[in-house]
């Protein structure tokens, strides 16, 4: 047998691979290929294929509306400001004309309330009218089915008078004139009506640039939880203060009481400071309470970087008009707070006709926060920034409450249609009876103010053409009584965006 002829028993050597050639794994084919070549099918299928038509929102009525309304007011000077509950007070709830629903109202003033906001007691409520809910302390106001579009509700002291509008819960918002000290103090609150904490970050200002108060820089408000903090304590100083509430998680109720007193030792008050939105290149300021003598102050913040010229024009039965003595404006360096005098210009045009001027706006070249002061001591009164009508709904109004009792009652409105405009104005008692029902004619840019019937309750405006921005403001009461309330926006309708698949 030759030596080509044995061959060793056992299993034969596999040949050699040669380079260059490698074997297609099969599960590579079922997992990569197989998936694309049917994504690629899917897509030969609907190529040309006509795309589905756009969608309108359909409009939804609200079911659900949520304020909070500060407490009665807890002075400066309070060893323990974030425990103490004031007892008197009255919060003015009001509701749509068509409401059917529930109204509740949690007083923040027990443990118990603060850690279950569902036990709320009921508010008994006339369609389109307004009930009385004695309680000095913080309270949380819900509409829940009907009762949710236009529910309305304002703050009073204890004797009614001086008074601040409710707002809902929100992620931020901004004071300018705070005091901390001297003649001026002022309390800043803050209310959690949610479950679950919520977190706050507070940035201050003064005439000189950011205040330094790393102890109050950032905030935890737990569930139904009200924490009251003392400028004056925290951070004293004898100037104008700016503050920002930045509410990093959550929302939250804002407010902040300021307290005067005089030292000369002349009679002293307290008062609601106006919250304002958010920095914005032009605000409208409405309310200008008291007489041509009034002394008025503008304040204005510059969050920015840079400095900032800001202009000042008042808003009268003509339209806007900007005094000759205000034609060079005024500079505001970055990050810091400055002060305008306006007595003058103010008193000038409050003179024209009796009332010859119903407040100012003012236009800057960056976003700047504003705020007007009229009144001095135990009569200081601020003005409101106002809001426009939502135009990212169905339909909404701008409503206010009002106190109860005698008293002026005067509504002012402001146009920034470039023509004539009607804008619709209800009133209404607190029956919900009809008191008055007027359509109010505005020229280009005007502002006008129109007295109420007295045992006005709640009043309305509601424009016909959402894309008329119209503002308003109530001016109550009288002297060291006066209050300014802002009108803001109710929603009754909703529009939420309709659902459609991808493919049709």
């Amino acid at each position: 047998m030759s030596e080509e002829q044995v061959r060793p028993t056992g299993r034969r050597r596999a040949a050699p691979a040669q380079p260059g050639r490698r074997r297609i794994d099969p599960a590579i084919v079922a997992a990569v290929v197989l998936p694309l070549l049917v994504a690629l099918a899917v897509a030969a299928v609907r190529v040309g294929a006509p795309q589905p038509p756009a969608t309108a929102p359909t409009a939804e009525a609200r079911t659900a509306s949520t304020l909070v309304c500060p407490s009665a007011g807890v002075l400066a000077g309070t060893d323990e400001p974030d425990t103490v509950v004031p007892t008197d007070g009255v919060v003015r709830v009001g509701t749509g004309p068509d409401a059917d629903g529930d109204v509740t109202a949690s007083p923040l003033d027990t443990p118990a309330a603060a850690e279950d906001l569902e036990d709320a007691a009921d508010v008994a409520l006339d369609a389109g009218g307004a009930a009385a809910v004695d309680s000095g302390a913080a309270v949380v106001v819900r509409g829940s089915g009907g009762a949710a579009p236009g529910l309305a509700a304002a703050r009073f002291d204890a004797s009614g008078g001086i008074g601040t509008t409710c707002r809902t819960p929100d992620v931020g918002g901004w004071f300018v004139g705070l005091g901390a000290g001297g003649e001026r103090s002022s309390v800043l609150e803050l209310t959690n009506p949610d479950p679950g904490s919520a977190v706050a970050r507070l940035s201050l200002y003064d005439e000189s640039g950011p205040v330094d108060a790393p102890e109050i820089r950032s905030l935890v408000v737990g569930t139904g939880e009200t924490r009251r903090l003392d400028l004056a304590e925290l951070v004293p100083t004898l100037g104008d203060l700016a503050v920002h509430v930045d509410v990093t998680r959550g929302r939250l109720g804002i407010a902040a009481l300021q307290t005067m007193q005089p030292l000369d030792g002349s009679r002293g008050g307290t008062t609601w400071a106006p919250l304002v939105a958010e920095p914005t290149t032009e605000a409208t300021i409405l309310g200008l309470p008291g007489d041509g003598a009034t002394v008025r102050t503008l304040l204005v913040a510059n969050p920015g970087d840079a400095p900032t010229r800001i202009d000042v024009d008042v808003l009268g039965t003509s339209g806007p008009v900007r005094p000759t003595s205000l034609a060079d404006g005024l500079v505001v360096a970055p990050g810091a707070v400055a002060t305008l005098d306006l007595t003058d210009v103010l008193g000038e045009a409050l003179a024209e006709g009796g009332g010859g001027a119903s407040g100012v706006r003012v236009t800057s070249g960056t976003a700047v926060v504003a705020s007007l002061r009229s009144g001095a001591g135990a009569a200081e009164v601020g003005s409101v920034t106002t809001a426009p009508v939502p135009t990212d709904v169905a339909s909404g109004a701008l409503t206010g409450v009002l106190p109860d009792g005698a008293g002026a009652r005067r509504l002012v409105l402001d146009s920034r249609a470039p023509g004539e405009v009607a804008v619709p104005v209800v009133a209404r008692s607190a029956s919900g009876d009809v008191l008055l029902e007027q359509d109010v004619t505005l020229g280009a840019g005007a502002a006008t103010a129109l007295d109420l019937p007295e045992g006005t309750a709640r009043v309305d405006v509601a424009p016909t053409d959402p894309r008329v921005d119209v503002r308003a403001a109530l001016v109550t009461g009288a002297g060291s009584r006066a209050s300014v309330l802002a009108l803001v926006p109710t929603i009754t309708t909703d529009l939420v965006p309709t659902a459609r698949r991808a493919w049709q």
